[in-house]
């Protein structure tokens, strides 16, 4: 179900990929590590910050999504996370040209 108040689960899954993102960019998507359940409910509702994250399974299943993310792929939030990264990005390998093109899939090992 979509982030909210009652959902705890999108509370952690904020929190997993902020860590994620600080130890690997030193940039972060919550305002500090110990950030509020508030703090990720106002991230899932931004329609300025494109986030997305998919699961490990193969191929990789859509898990979470902002609204700006649910904007820029024209979609609502059930419709998203019934696809996989390689639905989503129409390359068969789920490598999008940016990552690519930037040499940033290299350092990630894609």
């Amino acid at each position: 179900s979509p982030p909210g108040p009652d959902n705890d689960w999108h509370y952690h899954q904020v929190k997993a990929m902020d860590r994620s993102i600080r130890k690997i960019c030193g940039q972060a998507i919550l305002p500090s590590p110990t950030a509020s359940a508030a703090h990720a409910i106002n991230l899932a509702s931004s329609d300025l910050l494109v986030v997305a994250s998919h699961d490990a399974s193969d191929p990789p299943k859509m898990v979470y999504a902002t609204q700006a993310a649910l904007d820029l792929w024209e979609t609502d939030w059930d419709s998203f996370m019934d696809k996989t990264w390689p639905e989503l990005t129409d390359s068969p390998t789920g490598k999008t040209s940016i990552f690519e093109s930037s040499g940033w899939g290299s350092k990630f090992g894609w």
